[in-house]
């Protein structure tokens, strides 16, 4: 979990040495923007301290689907109570 400013807590940042640490949310593969090519994070779920301690976990998926669905791959989180 990294802090950020405010209360919130990002809850799909993970620690890089990690296997299956959070990494880039864009480029997908429909990406035709020449200048949205460099692979980057941009896509987050925030919560509060007190919510994100019910984190189960979160990943980005990033698939054959997803790579084709959108431009950002979707970011997913399960939270368990």
């Amino acid at each position: 979990l990294m802090q950020l400013s405010g209360r919130l807590v990002d809850v799909t940042a993970g620690d890089e040495r990690e296997e299956g640490h959070l990494e880039r949310t864009v480029p997908t593969a429909i990406n035709e923007d020449p200048y949205h090519v460099a692979p980057m994070r941009l896509d987050y779920i925030l919560s509060t301290d007190e919510f994100a301690q019910f984190l189960s976990y979160a990943h980005v998926d990033n698939s054959n689907r997803t790579q084709q669905l959108s431009d950002h791959l979707p970011v997913l989180a399960e939270f368990c109570f």
